[in-house]
């Protein structure tokens, strides 16, 4: 299997002080390969160890949300959000939600707690530059933690 994952190294005139990585992911889009990043600029081992782990825990979540699937865990025909998820499991689950609207009314049917713990989620470690991150943080009010 082709690494999919690889350290993007930015490059600056300010010698070893001024090193900084972020993680990035190989696309390969028909005879075209890109490399996007999908970590901010680390400038140190432990930020960008926190940041795999982060997205060790992704993994996880996901292969956890897939053994329910396969287990026949999809009340409805879909995914349900649940008390013992955590917000990067319902982030999985809102994510997946086809429509921008539809999106936001799944958000916004959880309780106010819950929102709150989900968008600190979305918004210190997703890319709100991109898919349903960007939708949600162009429409969330941190006011009354509800999507516009």
């Amino acid at each position: 299997m082709t690494k999919i994952f690889q350290l993007i190294v930015a490059r600056n005139d300010q010698g070893a002080s001024g090193k900084s990585v972020s993680l990035g992911i190989r696309i390969t889009l028909g005879d075209q390969t890109n490399i996007l990043p999908v970590s901010p600029e680390c400038r140190s081992v432990g930020a960008i160890s926190k940041e795999v782990k982060a997205l060790q825990k992704e993994l996880e979540d996901s292969l956890g949300m897939a053994k329910d699937l396969f287990e026949g865990k999809r009340p409805g025909g879909g995914m349900s959000i649940t008390d013992d998820m955590t917000p990067s499991q319902i982030w999985g689950v809102l994510s997946a939600v086809s429509g921008d609207d539809a999106f936001a009314e799944s958000f916004n049917s959880m309780a106010e707690e819950r929102r709150r713990e989900v968008a600190e989620y979305i918004l210190t470690s997703c890319n709100i530059f991109a898919g349903k991150a960007a939708v949600f943080s162009e429409r969330y009010d941190s006011d009354t933690a509800l999507l516009e």
